[in-house]
């Protein structure tokens, strides 16, 4: 990005953010967009904050598409309710704004606090503002949220990050923050207007009463709540409750623009509150953001956090969280690793005691279905133990033929001194006659299932 003929650009892989022209002052957030800066330009001692995005956003070529052209749009636009854009540079993979003095939504929430509701009301009016001008320029924001609301030291609450947004975290659902993702979004549709009206509503809603209006933890859950429209909105006053509705309706026809939102809840913020509800709210925000902002800060802010590629790793989409949803997956794939072994079980021992079996004649099916796992075996290999989808094990296609192929055979007895045990111990028939085998008694597979369970 340009700027008095300097550049921002990042490091080599590994190392803390690099920024020529500009000295980094402190780290602000680390999150799934990327990392909030805060630096100050050289030539000018002027603030600024760089959003240098994460590689889960910079690998997509649609997004850098889009983003290129909303940052175009975006930085000969100035309105109070918004954060303004400097600039956007292509090597850095970073995004200059103006650094806001004040204190972000989250921040003023702190633990489940709800705020005046005055204050909540105003917030709220100032985000849709905002909105209106984004929506005015057909520019969506993507990611309404808390943590994209910067209220200032005179109680103005401004959006940052349009056009930025956490990169989605399942394959088919579009990016977003999911508490505050609309149910279309989920379905895969795109970024609307409507959709930065649903996430403001859900914001509304969190300022007023102090939680999320769709708590849930868990993404299957909160899918489903959305989805749905189970918005926990009970607490709310009958005027507040069909505001914050209206916002938060399923079908997103339904949802009013930001014009028609912000004349309706003037309405509703008279009638909740009183007349100065404004003057009360700014009061109140100036008061909040100061009290804020004289805290002193917490010990890891003191220093610039360094944002390397492990930092980045620990944003991206494909690192699942929480712990309880990647125990979901390995116990399913334990599952579904239960269920092949079984298949194939069923299938040696029917095809060494079927009427159409001739003992004798290939030594390879008995080899591999009925030798017991010796103490070499107790222990199965990394590899093996760690195979936990059904396609890691070669199921026969003809229960009457009797071979078992190479990998068969090593499934279901894992042997580290018998790398393989099919064609190699087959039999190689012949054209002179043989004698006829004494029929022996077929002996009684024994097949042994080991899992491992890793905590």
């Amino acid at each position: 990005m340009e700027r008095s003929g300097r550049s921002v650009r990042r490091s080599s892989p590994g190392s803390r953010v690099s920024l020529p022209g500009y000295t980094p002052l402190r780290g602000l957030a680390v999150d799934r967009a990327g990392a909030l800066v805060e630096v100050t330009e050289d030539a000018s001692g002027r603030l600024f904050v760089v959003r240098v995005l994460s590689p889960a956003l910079t690998s997509d070529a649609r997004f850098m598409h889009q983003l290129r052209r909303d940052v175009a749009i975006l930085r000969p636009l100035r309105h109070p309710n918004l954060v303004p854009v400097w600039a956007y540079d292509d090597r850095a993979k970073a995004v200059l704004y103006d650094a806001v003095a004040g204190a972000t939504l989250s921040e003023l929430l702190g633990s489940g606090t709800a705020m005046d509701a005055a204050a909540a009301f105003l917030v709220f009016d100032d985000c849709l503002a905002g909105l209106a001008e984004l929506h005015r320029v057909h520019v969506p924001h993507r990611d309404v949220h808390p943590d994209a609301v910067v209220v200032d030291r005179t109680g103005v609450a401004r959006l940052r990050d349009a056009g930025v947004p956490a990169p989605p975290l399942h394959a088919g659902w579009r990016a977003g923050t999911p508490s505050y993702m609309a149910p279309e979004l989920w379905a895969g549709q795109s970024h609307t207007p409507s959709s930065d009206i649903y996430a403001a509503a859900c914001v509304f809603v969190e300022a007023l009463t102090g939680h999320r209006a769709f708590p849930s933890a868990e993404l299957a859950s909160l899918r489903a709540q959305h989805e749905r429209g189970q918005a926990s909105i009970s607490d709310l006053s009958a005027p507040a409750h069909r505001l914050a509705a209206a916002g938060l309706a399923v079908d997103a026809r339904e949802r009013p623009d930001a014009s028609i939102y912000r004349a309706n809840l003037a309405v509703v913020a008279a009638a909740t509150v009183d007349q100065g509800w404004r003057d009360r709210g700014r009061v109140w925000l100036t008061d909040a953001v100061k009290r804020s902002m004289d805290a002193p800060p917490p010990v890891a802010a003191a220093l610039p956090p360094a944002i390397s590629d492990e930092d980045f790793a620990e944003m991206s989409p494909k690192r699942p969280s929480p712990t309880r949803w990647r125990r979901g997956r390995l116990w399913a794939a334990i599952a579904a690793a239960v269920v092949a072994l079984a298949v194939v079980s069923v299938v040696a021992v029917a095809a060494l005691t079927g009427p159409g079996h001739t003992i004798g004649t290939d030594t390879s099916p008995v080899a591999g279905a009925s030798a017991s796992p010796s103490s070499s075996d107790s222990a199965p290999s990394d590899s093996a133990s760690a195979s936990g989808t059904p396609s890691d094990v070669a199921t026969p296609t003809d229960a009457s033929t009797p071979a078992a192929s190479p990998s068969t055979a090593a499934q279901i007895t894992p042997s580290t001194e018998q790398p393989s045990l099919g064609p190699a111990t087959s039999a190689t028939p012949t054209s002179r006659p043989t004698a006829t085998p004494t029929p022996t008694p077929t002996p009684t597979p024994t097949i042994c299932l080991i899992i491992c369970h890793t905590p």
